[in-house]
């Protein structure tokens, strides 16, 4: 499946609402992977593949949507924009030059 990289807003809501995350969640994941915005603590738990430190930080709907999340990142998201921390740091660094 290809990624979202360049693709439009309502192209992340179509692929985040088919995978099930949260609806508030969209612009972050907009921000971060087309602008490299630094994301939130829960978002970067996510992104940085940090269980633990995504359950602590979830609100109640992604504590829910956890495995939509993995949907996500595999069907849409570019390799290069997660995996680990140093990963999300290099996304942002590459994004903002």
């Amino acid at each position: 499946m290809a990624t979202l990289l360049g693709r439009s807003m309502s192209a992340y809501t179509l692929a985040c609402m088919e995978c099930g995350i949260p609806e508030h969640m969209v612009g972050a994941i907009y921000s971060y992977i087309e602008h490299g915005t630094p994301p939130g603590g829960f978002l970067t738990a996510v992104l940085s593949n940090d269980l633990m430190d995504a359950l602590r930080q979830a609100d109640d709907k992604n504590m829910v949507s956890l495995p939509a999340w993995g949907r996500l990142l595999y069907n849409h998201i570019p390799p290069g924009a997660y995996g680990s921390r140093k990963a999300v740091e290099a996304w942002i660094e590459e994004k903002i030059k």
